[in-house]
């Protein structure tokens, strides 16, 4: 899977063949699920950042011993790899990564670690733990029961039609050869 919306899709796409009311438990279930098992490990992690931005930071601070950092200012910084230009000030760097990503690239994090500059200082405050334990510390309850609902007069007084008929929700599938089709094809 490469994104959430695809990890999300293929665990709800049995889901999807149940009443709505149904349908909508599932994906309360799954979030539910979810928050909780991020919310136990933001509740276990030590780091400064995340874990996964922890990991990126110090697979990157391996190269600082290769690579040589020039001052070109006050704040502005070279590193001599070819292309690093790093700016302290606005938090910028000329390969783009820095700004793009929200955590130090490798140019600002040699330039941190040459100049002694707070690493996690350089680091977008999403990523630092105390954001990511508020992301996950909201509860999402159970809608309780139908029959209990509140439902507004403008909405309980909808009238809302049925389908003549149901469109599967996806691409079409393709049809596959009765064997009757192959023996033709096979004549042929």
């Amino acid at each position: 899977m490469s994104n959430y919306a695809e990890i999300f899709n293929n665990k709800t796409k049995e889901a999807r063949s149940f009443p709505v009311a149904t349908f909508l438990e599932v994906i309360r279930f799954t979030l539910q699920t979810w928050f909780a098992d991020r919310r136990k490990k933001a509740t276990k992690a030590i780091s400064v950042l995340a874990p996964l931005m922890e990991a990126d930071l110090k697979q990157m601070a391996m190269k600082e011993n290769f690579l040589d950092v020039q001052v070109l200012g006050h704040y502005e910084f070279l590193v001599v790899d070819g292309d690093g230009e790093m700016n302290y000030d606005t938090k910028s760097c000329s390969c783009c990564m820095f700004e793009t990503i929200g955590i130090p690239c490798v140019h600002a994090l040699v330039v941190a670690i040459k100049m002694s500059i707070n690493i996690y200082s350089l680091c977008s405050p999403y990523y630092i733990i105390d954001s990511w334990r508020d992301t996950y510390k909201e509860t999402i309850y159970l809608v309780g029961n139908e029959d209990e609902w509140v439902i507004p007069d403008h909405i309980s007084d909808m009238v809302v039609g049925i389908l003549i008929e149901k469109n599967p929700i996806g691409r079409p599938k393709k049809k596959k050869l009765g064997s009757s089709a192959i023996i033709l094809l096979v004549l042929f």
